[in-house]
């Protein structure tokens, strides 16, 4: 490690080095290296993935137990590639992709070029991302959606043009439109975003804005067809996510649960990365919440799934990817605070 942590001072310290272009060749190489492996393995379609396979024969606004986009993306995959499994899951390795670059933008316009770039790597490397990467499930197409969300939000608050900012509005709304239409877990978002306009000025005057209004319109003219759905269904894909929680009357207290589930999440987010958001959240809490703007924007998108999944999982259960929404907001974080600490070697 004596060697490799000064190797890597010198790749961030170097002025030849663009974090644009690393991002680019980082998550590129990647993505090449994911469907290469996709395309070679044996594996068959998995219950879950052979049901949203099934789904995706009939295009709806919803289905018994997931909203629809996970069907709409096999159905866009297979009629370009066929059906064939690693078709199917084509999607997931791609949107990623696409994520791990629209973190490296939101680090970026939060911080510097150089978190953007720590960010996209963190969230490549992350483990639950390897894994998913092999699979089509909802939250590939979430985390993507999500990370569109956040960037749409973070430029409409720094727009000084009335029209960019109305963009931003509309963007903000979509993305998180089409978040809902993945999984439902994008309701912690609307809770971050509660959060942020409760502690910050510029976040309420967002909101009360025509970009608010148009954010919210948006977001409304897309989830709109998928709740019509569930009310024409009886709420199947809704009750059917409530039945999840398994909660049992006997059983309301479950501190094992609870410590496993947080313990999984060196396995979803990786190791140095969730100890060093558990050293930063200490970090902040004794300095009594006194912090960067963006170090606050982004835990409101970061705490809100994981303190109601710790107490979803002490109440009943929780599996370890229904946090996963948190780390969208996390891997920049993340990078931010392991450069400001100069973590060089944690990086490594």
């Amino acid at each position: 490690m004596t060697d490799t942590a000064p190797g890597v001072q010198r790749f961030f310290a170097d002025p030849r080095t663009d974090p644009w272009r690393a991002a680019l060749w980082l998550v590129g190489g990647f993505l090449l290296i994911r469907l290469v492996a996709l395309f070679a393995t044996p594996l068959e379609l998995y219950p879950d993935e052979a049901q949203y396979w099934l789904w995706s024969r009939e295009l709806s606004f919803g289905y018994y137990s997931k909203p629809p986009m996970i069907a709409w993306l096999i159905w866009l995959t297979t009629a370009i590639g066929g059906d064939s499994e690693p078709v199917v899951r084509l999607s997931s390795p791609i949107l990623h992709a696409g994520t791990a670059l629209v973190l490296f933008a939101i680090g970026r316009r939060l911080y510097t070029p150089w978190t953007g770039f720590v960010a996209a790597l963190l969230y490549t490397l992350m483990p639950g991302v390897q894994l998913s990467s092999g699979i089509v499930s909802t939250d590939a197409p979430l985390l993507f959606f999500l990370s569109l969300a956040l960037l749409a939000y973070v430029s409409g608050l720094d727009a000084t043009e009335a029209r960019r900012r109305l963009l931003c509005g509309a963007g903000l709304g979509a993305a998180l439109g089409l978040a809902f239409l993945s999984k439902y877990a994008a309701l912690y978002a609307l809770i971050g975003l509660a959060a942020h306009a409760a502690m910050d000025e510029g976040a309420r005057r967002f909101w009360l804005s025509r970009a608010g209004a148009a954010a919210l319109v948006a977001f409304a003219l897309i989830v709109g067809p998928n709740l019509a759905w569930n009310a024409s269904h009886g709420f199947a894909t809704v009750s059917h996510t409530a039945a999840n929680a398994n909660w049992n009357a006997d059983s309301l207290v479950n501190p094992g649960s609870a410590l496993s589930f947080v313990a999984e999440q060196t396995a979803v987010f990786g190791p140095v990365p969730f100890v060093a958001l558990l050293i930063g959240l200490w970090l902040l809490i004794r300095a009594r919440g006194r912090g960067e703007a963006a170090d606050r924007l982004l835990l409101c998108f970061v705490l809100p799934p994981l303190i109601v999944v710790t107490v979803q999982a002490f109440l009943s259960r929780a599996n370890a990817n229904w946090a996963a929404a948190a780390y969208v907001g996390a891997a920049p974080l993340v990078a931010a605070w392991l450069l400001r600490w100069n973590a060089r070697r944690w990086l490594a």
